[in-house]
């Protein structure tokens, strides 16, 4: 009889937890989990956004852009493309939804993390395939603002 597993919760050891394993171990992870739970669901519920920070740290980019783009499509709605809970609801705003896109971009394809001292970079950051830049600048943490530059070839967090 196998050992237990922890389905489609394993690759969250890898973040938010912070648990360190060989980057075949998270993608064989982070496959399973497409191949049971994301082929019907969820949609833009937080675990599967936490999936795609998996993929960026390893580096699986194919992954990565699956995760990222697949996830929120269906469930715009409206001119300024407002997040629903399912493809089939027409109501909107799921305001958990947006946060967890903004966890993507800030602690997935940014690499951001909170230390105990600071916010830094943790892995070369991924921006998706069609994201030329990304600058959130006055970010605020930890007493400290700071200023994100992301391009393809290189990221810069400076401290104010």
């Amino acid at each position: 009889m196998p050992g237990p597993t922890f389905g489609t919760v394993e690759p969250l050891i890898f973040f938010p937890i912070g648990f360190s394993a060989p980057s075949d171990v998270v993608s064989n992870d982070l496959q399973n989990v497409l191949s049971t739970k994301l082929h019907h669901g969820p949609g833009v519920r937080m675990s599967a956004t936490l999936y795609s920070f998996a993929a960026a740290a390893i580096g699986h980019r194919d992954l990565y852009d699956m995760l990222y783009g697949s996830r929120y499509v269906p469930f715009r709605r409206g001119t300024f493309n407002i997040l629903a809970e399912s493809p089939q609801d027409p109501s909107t705003y799921f305001l958990t939804g947006a946060g967890g896109l903004l966890q993507q971009v800030l602690l997935g394809y940014c690499s951001l993390r909170l230390s105990s001292n600071a916010i830094e970079l943790t892995y070369k950051p991924m921006l998706p395939r069609e994201v030329t830049e990304v600058s959130v600048l006055g970010l605020y943490a930890r007493g400290r603002t700071y200023d994100l530059v992301e391009t393809p070839a290189r990221a810069s967090l400076k401290p104010h």
